[in-house]
């Protein structure tokens, strides 16, 4: 090797092991690294070498060729096999140069090659090349960290959100009331199945008088936590035991609470969305009002599919004219539609995620097909009417997923 001057020494102190037979070569090695400022340590044969690895990790291994005991392949490739959290750099030193010993080198893991005689610029050049790879596996590795760990807080962020949601979701269905409910005058059932954790849909009702009941289907816009959100505070308004926070309720001025038409509990929502809250989420409803002994009732449709009016053995059918959602402008109106439900008869509020559950060709399960789900009806009306429909709207999609919330309210009058 020429011992001409070389290059100034790096910053950092890169940690090499010189392995040869020869203790003239290695001193004269470790007096160019030394000056390079690299961290040396010395090994007479591949044996030896091996068991300082062992011990020891090393940025950069230059490793004679021919050695007694175990020559440099051989070494190169148990070196290999060492439980090393970061990658050497090996470099074999050689006075072979055929084409087959390069690959025999190669085959043993080494990554560089000098052969004798080398200068010692070109060993530096070398041992710069190998440090700028052994700096890049470090980078990889810390880097591979980091997103590993980055990795597992999100998975345990992901599982915090999971669980939350979770709650969110049985706390949303406890606003459900209880999903069959035997009346006087007549029998309600329930149905709330969101298409993910939480959804947008809301079902229930309220009672006027022992004979005059409320009963609505509200679908919010959107899905997820936002729209639950806003679920939850419409049920509130709805459900409130203290009347004046009831939008159901109106007082006049001596203190007096007079029920609310449905074309006014719609218009009292709409000004509460617009006035107190601040989103961008609007909702379609359908309430109705009904007096049970009478069978005469007025109803709001409000950008929500139309009720069905239906009956054992007979022909179902919509009623109502539509109209607009709530909490998209400001001072709309509202129109109360009158509807009668004879004896025997039941009344059906649903949300679109039934007529707009759509199949993989594209098809939805519409008016149609919920109305001859409906005429089918044989039997006296149970909670198992709305996990009948829900089953026809799945068998409909097939195997694609339910897009949206489904949602239904029943009311059945007495024969």
């Amino acid at each position: 090797m020429d011992a001409s001057a070389a290059t100034p020494a790096p910053v950092t102190s890169p940690r090499v092991l010189i392995v040869d037979d020869s203790a003239a070569q290695r001193a004269l090695t470790a007096v160019h690294l030394r000056r390079w400022g690299f961290e040396i340590e010395e090994a007479d044969d591949g044996t030896s070498g091996l068991e300082v690895m062992k011990r020891t990790r090393f940025d950069v291994v230059l490793s004679d060729w021919m050695m007694p005991q175990m020559d440099g392949p051989a070494l190169c490739a148990a070196s290999r096999d060492l439980p090393n959290s970061c990658y050497t750099y090996f470099i074999l030193v050689s006075s072979k140069s055929e084409k087959a010993d390069i690959a025999q080198g190669l085959e043993a893991g080494a990554d560089d090659f000098l052969t004798k005689p080398f200068h010692s610029d070109e060993l530096r050049a070398r041992l710069t090349a190998g440090l700028r790879i052994v700096e890049m596996d470090q980078a990889l590795k810390t880097k591979n960290e980091e997103v590993s760990r980055a990795y597992d807080h999100l998975q345990r962020v992901h599982e915090a959100v999971n669980r939350d949601l979770k709650e969110a979701g049985a706390f949303q269905q406890s606003l459900v009331p209880k999903r069959d409910q035997v009346i006087d005058g007549g029998r309600m059932c329930f149905l709330l199945e969101s298409c993910g954790h939480v959804g947008g849909d809301l079902v229930g009702s309220y009672w006027v008088s022992p004979e005059r009941l409320v009963m609505y289907s509200i679908d919010v816009s959107g899905h997820g936590i936002s729209s639950a959100l806003l679920t939850a505070r419409i049920a509130a308004q709805l459900n409130s035991t203290d009347l004046h926070n009831h939008v159901g309720y109106r007082f006049d001025e001596g203190g007096t609470a007079h029920p609310r038409k449905p074309s006014e509990i719609a218009a009292a929502l709409n000004a509460r969305m617009l006035e107190e809250l601040e989103t961008e989420h609007y909702f379609t409803m359908a309430l109705i009002d009904l007096d049970l002994a009478k069978g005469e009732g007025f109803f709001v449709q409000a950008g929500h599919p139309q009720p069905v009016i239906f009956t054992i053995g007979g022909a179902a059918r919509l009623i109502g004219e539509g109209g607009p959602p709530i909490g998209l402008v400001d001072g709309m109106t509202f129109e109360d539609e009158v509807f009668l439900l004879q004896p025997g008869e039941g009344v059906l509020l649903y949300s679109d995620g039934i007529i707009e559950a759509e199949n993989a060709e594209g098809e939805l399960f519409d008016d149609d097909r919920l109305l001859a789900a409906l005429s089918g009806v044989k039997a006296p009306v149970t909670p198992e009417l709305l996990a009948d429909l829900t089953w026809a709207v799945k068998t409909h999609c097939q195997d694609e997923p339910l897009k949206d919330d489904v949602s239904a309210a029943l009311l059945v009058r007495n024969p």
